[in-house]
């Protein structure tokens, strides 16, 4: 029963907490690409985050589903 209790209170904190995005952004010669805007849309709504100096990134989703990401680097 231990197995089913923890499994039902992980899955409550997946749909209470949505979904996080954490990536490295590289080029094709594996560069990493700072400041570019990363955004992810689902629907109507849009989330956006910009890339650390680096190329990390992190974005947090309020509610899981499927998301289309795209980036944009001037």
């Amino acid at each position: 029963m231990k197995k089913a209790s923890f499994l039902l209170i992980n899955l409550i904190g997946i749909f209470t907490f949505g979904q996080k995005i954490e990536v490295k952004i590289t080029d094709s010669n594996n560069t990493n690409l700072s400041y570019v805007e990363i955004v992810a849309t689902q629907k109507d709504k849009k989330y956006s985050s910009i890339s650390t100096e680096n190329g990390n990134f992190a974005l947090q989703l309020p509610e899981n589903g499927i998301y289309k990401l795209e980036i944009f680097k001037d």
